[in-house]
């Protein structure tokens, strides 16, 4: 897995794909709002983002007074994300335990878009516990199978273009909702919340309307309406 996420990177780079589509960054927004509006108070906060990529949080929180700590299991990843972050660190979450200065450290352990690309996602939201001190919250999202477009998708017996899944080197997982957060709870977190990245028709209207109307969609029926699902939990 590190080898492929170090060539990944790389490619990246290589071809000068560094701009986040606004669909990675609105999870990414929602969740640095989120550690905002919870984050317990502390004269410095302290955030660790665990598979921090090429840091795409650390620049959406970088003036927000926070210390972040990136964590990722390719290093080429750490090289662009370094500017963002007080510290990084090469970091496996499907193998390594939990270092002693992480355990209780952190107000806050964001994981975007993670969890589904492990073997053991059980084992790192161990990891996101332990990294967080009493009270301290949770930021986690995942990819959503089970939306409306690709019900459809289904329907015409087709798989989603775009997902991939059972793929060594890509998506490992397949959560659902119901899943998903008992896999939080049974890790020791309490689920808070949750927000959704809406999977938006193609009909300029009916998307800006969709878009608009997100958090009633996320309080109705998040796993129809959602392409991606930012799950907030907090330590008891």
């Amino acid at each position: 897995m590190a080898q492929f996420y170090e060539g990944y990177w790389a490619h990246r780079v290589e071809r000068g794909d560094t701009t986040a589509a606004n669909r990675v960054k609105l999870r990414h927004e929602q969740a640095a709002a989120f550690v905002r509006g919870h984050i317990p108070h502390a004269a410095t906060p302290q955030v660790l983002d665990l598979g921090c990529g090429d840091g795409l949080l650390g620049q959406v929180m970088q003036d927000d007074g926070f210390t972040l700590t990136g964590a990722d299991v390719a290093p080429r990843a750490l090289d662009l994300c370094r500017p963002y972050y007080a510290q990084t660190r090469v970091f496996d979450l499907d193998a390594d335990e939990t270092p002693g200065d992480w355990r209780g450290g952190f107000d806050a352990v964001v994981c975007l878009e993670v969890l589904e690309h492990l073997r053991r996602p059980e084992h790192a939201l161990r990891r996101v516990r332990e990294s967080l001190r009493r009270g301290g919250v949770a930021a986690l999202s995942y990819p959503n199978l089970f939306s409306w477009k690709n019900r459809l998708v289904f329907l015409h017996g087709r798989w989603p273009e775009g997902y991939t899944t059972y793929d060594p080197v890509e998506h490992l997982q397949v959560f659902d909702l119901p899943g998903f957060k008992a896999m939080v709870r049974d890790a020791g977190l309490e689920v808070t919340g949750l927000e959704i990245t809406p999977d938006l028709p193609r009909l300029k209207p009916l998307r800006r309307a969709m878009f608009r109307t997100r958090g009633w969609w996320a309080k109705l029926c998040p796993s129809l309406a959602a392409m991606q699902i930012n799950v907030y939990a907090r330590r008891m």
